[in-house]
């Protein structure tokens, strides 16, 4: 499919995430991803679920009708042959080009894949500040695939990975205890009052942490860039 080649061909569980990724974007950009898509945002229309269009009298629908509900199935044919192309014989032999089946039957959770991901960003480490782009590419892809999972991966840990695999060199060092104070600063409390039926009232106190993994990997770009560009 000429600018589309870079595509895994859907094999197994194993690759099914990197796949999926990667039908996203290349439906998103012929406009049919709509056609898989579930989302119920009219703000985001590319992700807003696109479903055939009914004639307001079903015995006799109008052209501009007629028309409407021909290209919908046209792009729903696009869509499932795009897919077809792309998965393996085997499983083109067990599934049909259902997007929802295959995401039910190969995107389950795994707790083998599971580890094997998380073994993979415990190694991942940011050699120097020329790096950062590699570094945050490959932790924000290992994290998405987690997250898609279904995986318990907290903002907390996630940003606990980003700061642990930093370079060891002294700036990098003094950059990350000033993110560090910045967390522990930024680590506020909220006390609500709630009254009882009694009288009395009971109070909570709720903590949250800001930092979120953007911006955190916002952050360690930024540095990265300033580093870099004081070398030149």
């Amino acid at each position: 499919m000429g600018k589309y080649n870079h595509i895994p061909m859907l094999t197994g569980t194993e690759n099914y995430h990197a796949w999926r990724t990667n039908m996203k974007y290349a439906l998103g950009a012929e406009d049919l991803w709509c056609h898989i898509n579930t989302g119920t945002d009219p703000l985001d229309p590319l992700n807003f679920v696109s479903i055939k269009p009914l004639p307001a009298v079903v015995t006799q629908p109008t052209d501009i009708e007629t028309t409407a509900i021909r290209n919908w199935l046209v792009d729903d044919i696009k869509m499932k042959g795009f897919i077809h192309h792309f998965l393996s014989t085997p499983i083109r032999q067990m599934i049909p080009d259902d997007q929802e089946l295959i995401g039910c039957h190969y995107g389950r959770k795994n707790l083998g894949t599971q580890f094997i991901i998380r073994k993979q960003l415990a190694a991942l480490h940011m050699k120097d500040a020329p790096d950062a782009s590699r570094y945050m590419g490959e932790h924000l892809s290992l994290r998405c695939r987690l997250l898609e999972m279904g995986t318990n991966f907290s903002k907390e840990e996630s940003v606990f990975q980003l700061l642990t695999r930093l370079p060891q060199h002294p700036e990098w060092r003094m950059f990350k205890s000033q993110i560090e104070q910045c967390l522990h600063n930024e680590y506020s409390g909220t006390v609500i009052t709630s009254t009882l039926n009694n009288g009395s009232s009971i109070s909570a106190t709720f903590q949250h942490n800001p930092m979120t993994f953007e911006s955190c990997s916002t952050r360690i770009c930024g540095e990265a860039s300033r580093q870099m560009n004081e070398k030149h």
